[in-house]
């Protein structure tokens, strides 16, 4: 799918909408998965986003990025995005909680968990949120670490803090949401598509 095909997909569903009445933010509560993405798809972690606004300037995120996706063996596979209220996922009252499914080499794998806080208080119109931590979890190499729990995660927003003594707050677009699809635009224009997981429909 071509992304003038995918905005004009966005446009027809815009149409749907009466502007009057603005998107249910209960619909946006569950696990999400990603279907489509009009750039590299490793750009559904918002920690990419988060880089980008402390560098500045897009390009050598961009390209540092693209050069770890370049490597012949290296592809991302599912990536799922869980909104979650009243502490039910992760360590944050309302959190925003994505999975991302890496292949670096053949035979080895892992998923890079990544947690944001949601600081707006309407989420139907889109998503605010600060990163707080990235970490990799279901890897082999996760045994060889000391301790049962393997790597500890990344401190996202206490770095940010400590060395760029400031903390980006991400605005996660929402073009379109009804109870199991969705449209998201990112700080960068990046357009993605989320099915809500059957399950929760």
């Amino acid at each position: 799918m071509q992304r003038d095909d995918v905005e004009l997909l966005v446009t027809r569903l815009q149409e749907l909408v009466p502007a009057e009445e603005p998107f249910n933010g209960d619909d946006m509560l569950g696990s999400w998965t990603l279907v489509y993405s009009s750039g590299e798809v490793f750009r559904g972690d918002p920690v990419f986003a988060h880089i980008q606004a402390l560098a500045g300037n897009p390009l050598w995120p961009n390209r540092v990025y693209r050069m770890a996706g370049a490597m012949p063996t290296a592809r991302v596979g599912t990536v799922q995005q869980t909104i979650a209220a009243g502490g039910e996922e992760g360590r944050c009252k309302r959190c925003l909680v994505i999975r991302l499914e890496v292949f670096p080499w053949n035979y080895l794998q892992g998923t890079i968990e990544t947690e944001a806080r949601i600081v707006n208080d309407d989420i139907g119109d889109g998503l605010e949120v600060i990163v707080e931590r990235s970490a990799v979890t279901e890897s082999p190499l996760t045994r060889f670490w000391p301790g049962k729990n393997g790597p500890p995660a990344v401190p996202v927003a206490r770095l940010s803090e400590r060395f760029f003594d400031r903390l980006p707050r991400l605005a996660l677009e929402t073009l379109y949401l009804d109870s199991d699809f969705r449209v998201t635009r990112l700080p960068d224009d990046t357009l993605l598509i989320y099915v809500k997981d059957p399950a929760q429909t």
